[in-house]
């Protein structure tokens, strides 16, 4: 979700994998995959640097959750070890 301002520059968020277009006119108007139509203060520059942040971000913390996931072991995999090492005496 990325943070955007009405004309009446009331805060609110979107979800911007439903935007479809975004047009300058002289107001920006952004036009979702529903048809609803929004209208920003924030240029379409401005948005669009926006959801990359926000896209950047989701990537960044998706990559640290993989590494966490992946340095720590299953409970039940050192148990197997020792069944291995046991059976193999």
């Amino acid at each position: 979700m990325i943070e955007l301002t009405k004309l009446n520059l009331e805060k609110f968020y979107m979800n911007s994998d439903l935007i479809e277009i975004i047009e300058q006119m002289p107001d920006t108007l952004i036009t979702m995959t529903t048809g609803k139509k929004y209208y920003a203060i924030e240029t379409p520059d401005e948005i669009i640097g926006e959801i990359k942040e926000y896209k950047k971000e989701l990537i960044e913390n998706t990559g640290e959750l993989y590494v966490k996931k992946e340095l720590k072991k299953p409970k039940n995999e050192d148990a197997n070890k020792t069944k291995k090492r046991k059976s193999e005496e």
